[in-house]
């Protein structure tokens, strides 16, 4: 799950009744390739795309594209 604030969802699914589930479906949580910048280097680590086996090089971004209308194929 890709989340603009993912290092500090990732905590907080940890600490709810979710955590359990989250861990059996094994949920990876992860923030979009630009915000991760933002964030010091061990968060970057841990949750930007970058450095996540089987990313790509997708950003994350899709549906922030899809509804302000800007093309995604471009």
């Amino acid at each position: 799950m890709a989340y603009d604030i993912g290092c500090s969802m990732d905590g907080t699914v940890s600490r709810t009744s979710l955590a359990e589930q989250a861990k059996a479906q094994n949920l990876q949580i992860i923030v979009n390739a630009f915000h991760g910048y933002a964030h010091h280097h061990k968060c970057q680590l841990t949750y930007h795309p970058l450095y996540r086996k089987g990313m790509g090089l997708e950003d994350f971004k899709t549906a922030e594209r899809l509804f302000s209308g800007i093309d995604p194929s471009v």
